[in-house]
């Protein structure tokens, strides 16, 4: 979408007949994409990591009960700090 955006915004800008309002959309549309690229990178780390150790449990990988929960600790513990890098990146 991003790529889109500059696409359009450059063959419009080389062409020079595009107004204003339509400038100002297509600008305002690719820095909300630069904008939310790390949100959308946070998410997917939030949704894969689980989702990834869940099939580690469900083959029976881990072997013993301290790696096991040694392993959800530190999932726990990222993805807490990726809930945060999510709602600091929105704020930026």
């Amino acid at each position: 979408m991003l790529r889109h955006n500059k696409q359009k915004y450059e063959i419009k800008l080389k062409e020079g007949y595009h107004k204003l309002s339509e400038r100002y959309q297509l600008s305002e549309n690719i820095r909300t994409a630069k904008q939310l690229i790390p949100c959308i990178l946070m998410h997917f780390v939030c949704i894969i990591l689980p989702g990834i150790n869940s099939c580690l449990i469900y083959i029976h990988f881990y072997k013993d009960t301290f790696t096991f929960d040694f392993v959800n600790q530190c999932i726990f513990t990222i993805i807490s700090v990726g809930s945060f890098l999510i709602e600091l990146f929105m704020i930026m």
